[in-house]
């Protein structure tokens, strides 16, 4: 049996676990399992994917102030956001976000802020009639694998988990 797992690099890796069989009695022999990586990217991951830290949505799961607006936002966003490092913005603007998902912008709005309250979207200077965003390295990251750890480091710790 072969079970090919997701990794957060650009490589597959899979785990081969073989066993034996005794011919006479069809009894399977447990045999070792085996790691491998192979050189190409696997056929389900596209060139746009996100590496999520489960930590981080655990304590996001928790968080009250986190409703389906704002999971609705953070995923849109999620999507918009640049591959990169953490020097990447994206200029959103609200209205277009709102419309995009058929919600009032005022509500976007709110959520939106509720996301930059709790540090898991950054946010960055104006630009035109909208601000940049950053997705916080330290909530999940897009990008080349290679440069998480510097992003990580100048990131804002995440603000989750509060009571209503």
């Amino acid at each position: 049996m072969t079970a090919s797992l997701k990794s957060p690099s650009p490589y597959s890796v899979k785990i081969a676990r073989t066993a034996s069989v005794d011919l006479d009695t069809g009894e399977i022999i447990p045999g070792t399992s085996t790691v491998y990586r192979t050189n190409r990217s696997p056929r389900y991951i596209s060139e746009d994917y996100m590496i999520a830290f489960s930590a981080a949505f655990e304590a996001a799961s928790e968080d009250r102030d986190l409703g389906l607006q704002e999971w609705r936002v953070l995923a849109r966003l999620i999507s918009m956001l640049p591959i990169g490092s953490a020097n990447e913005w994206k200029s959103i603007n609200i209205s277009d976000l709102g419309a995009s998902l058929g919600m009032k912008r005022q509500n976007v709005s709110a959520a939106l802020k509720v996301l930059v309250e709790k540090e898991i979207v950054i946010r960055g200077c104006r630009i035109g009639r909208g601000h940049a965003y950053s997705l916080n390295p330290n909530f999940g990251w897009k990008g080349p694998a290679r440069l998480w750890p510097d992003a990580s480091k100048s990131a804002p710790k995440l603000k989750l988990v509060s009571s209503r």
